[in-house]
């Protein structure tokens, strides 16, 4: 069993069931290597943890342990791809070169549960005034509404978001503030064992599979 971030490319959920996304097809692709079934369960980013410690998922992809409040719970994969953060704002939205041009007291969407590095110090100041979206679609639904100026994001997300609307009212523009890798993670307290499971990631990962999957939401 493996529990889902609430991200947009990474996971399509219609219909009270998941339709497919990176996070689903990777699974499968390691379900496949070992011989079993997958079952699926979606919860906020904030409750992962707590489910990783009791047992309740076997499988998580698309984390890595700083994003996690527990990373010693887990045993970790190598590096799966790399994500690139960017900021991007609504249409009119003049194009900054570096985060030192985001106007001061600017409003910058953010997604709850999400962490971003480069941009904590300056919300901690008041520099940049952060508010948050329950999820990465919701967030860049309220940014083409002009709900606020800026939005963080991942660049898949956004692509995806784009293809699904593409008369959405954003900027052209893209600041890129980080790339992190992406890995999968087993949680010690799962019922498979780590060094089967993470074996199977391995031998996803050397195949290709992942540059496959990754192409389908591109």
């Amino acid at each position: 069993m493996t529990d889902l971030d609430e991200c947009a490319q990474a996971l399509d959920w219609r219909e009270e069931r998941v339709q497919g996304g990176i996070v689903p097809d990777l699974a499968q692709a390691v379900a496949h290597r070992l011989g079993r079934s997958v079952h699926f369960v979606v919860m906020p980013r904030a409750r992962m943890d707590a489910a990783a410690l009791a047992g309740d998922a076997d499988l998580r992809c698309y984390v890595r342990p700083a994003w996690s409040s527990t990373p010693a719970a887990y045993a970790w994969s190598g590096e799966l791809f790399p994500v690139d953060n960017v900021i991007v704002g609504h249409a009119g939205v003049p194009a900054p070169q570096s985060l030192a041009e985001l106007p001061a007291r600017s409003v910058v969407g953010g997604t709850r549960g999400y962490r971003y590095p480069p941009l904590e110090a300056g919300f901690q100041a008041g520099t940049w005034l952060r508010e948050d979206a329950v999820d990465q679609e919701k967030l860049l639904l309220k940014l083409s509404l002009r709900r606020h100026p800026y939005a963080v994001t991942d660049a898949l997300t956004l692509g995806w978001f784009l293809r699904q609307s593409p008369h959405a009212a954003l900027a052209p523009w893209r600041l890129e503030v980080s790339q992190e890798p992406v890995q999968c993670a087993v949680p010690k307290a799962g019922r498979v064992d780590a060094a089967r499971l993470l074996a199977a990631v391995e031998a996803v990962r050397r195949s290709g599979e992942v540059a496959t999957i990754l192409q389908r939401y591109r």
